[in-house]
This record gives C-alpha cells, structure tokens and sequence, in this order.
C-alpha cells in the first residue's frame, strides 16, 4: 500500500510540475507576442495612398519630347508618412515630390540624392510629378511600361508603385 501511495504521490507530483511548465511556457510566449504587438503595431502609423496608381500616356511623340503625369499622393494614415526614397525602372522616367508647393529633387534610375526626405502630415495630399523622356530610347518605336518605386515607412506598403504605359511614336 506504501508503494502504491508513494507511486500516485510522486505521478500527481510530475503531473503538477508538468502542468505549472507548460502554463509558464504559454503565459511567457503569450506576454512576448504581446509585447510585440504593441511595439510592433503604434498608436499611430502612416498610410500611403496614390491616385491613380498607373496612367496610359497615350501615344508619345519622341518629336515632341518629355511628357509629364501628375499623380496624387495621400497620407490617410495616423502618422507621418515618410518618403525617403524613388527610383524608376528605366533612365527615361523620373520623379519628383511637390513638398510645399516647391518641386524637390528628380529620382531616376540611376544616381539619386542622398540623405533627401519628405514628410507628408496625416490628412495631407502632395503631388508626385513622373517624367517620361522619349529621346532616351531614339530608336524605340511601340508599347513600354515603367514604374516608379517609391521607399516609405507605410508598414503595410514599404515600396508603393506607380505605372506608366505608352506607346512611343515617331
């Protein structure tokens, strides 16, 4: 009887240890994730919306030379949003934010400014200007697609794209 009692002693005992790890276990992961989450996700955060998102230039002339688009950039965000970075996809397009009603540097494929950043206030709208020069590519005659990526501390669109389409003529 005593080996029983010290058996069903000693397994409610491994029992119990078990139960208060593996509770621990769950209860620290759970405080971690958590913790996290609230580092993770603040109060406040920036929401990039641009309008529209792509534009067909039609048919461009590479006689008339650079055409232009003008497209909406929004934050409807809670917090700032930051852009601190464009690049196009082509050395025949580029881009430049109208902060304050004052055109900022031309982003293109290639040698961008450095340590260059524009904040955008939550509610607020700017302009993104994208430039297509067709004297890049003298020969090319038909359909092309280029983009512009723009970097951001949008945590759901890091890297927003705008499109451009069109068709290059004589």
């Amino acid at each position: 009887m005593k080996d029983k009692t010290t058996i069903i002693f000693i397994s409610i005992f491994v029992i119990i240890v078990l139960g208060v790890g593996i509770f621990g276990f769950m209860q620290d992961g759970k405080t971690n994730s958590d913790d996290s989450t609230s580092n993770d996700s603040p109060s406040s955060e920036a929401k990039i919306e641009i309008t529209p998102a792509s534009h067909n230039l039609g048919n461009v002339s590479q006689k008339e030379g650079v055409v232009s688009k003008s497209f909406s950039v929004e934050n409807t965000g809670t917090g700032d949003l930051i852009i601190d970075d464009m690049v196009s996809s082509c050395s025949c397009t580029s881009a430049a934010l109208v902060v304050n009603d004052k055109e900022g540097p031309r982003f293109g494929m290639h040698n961008n400014p450095k340590n260059w950043s524009a904040t955008i206030k939550p509610g607020e709208t700017t302009d993104l200007m994208v430039y297509y020069d067709p004297n890049v590519h003298k020969d090319f005659r038909g359909s092309a697609t280029r983009e512009i990526t723009l970097s951001t501390n949008d945590e759901n669109n890091p890297e927003k794209i705008v499109k451009i389409s069109l068709k290059q003529v004589d």
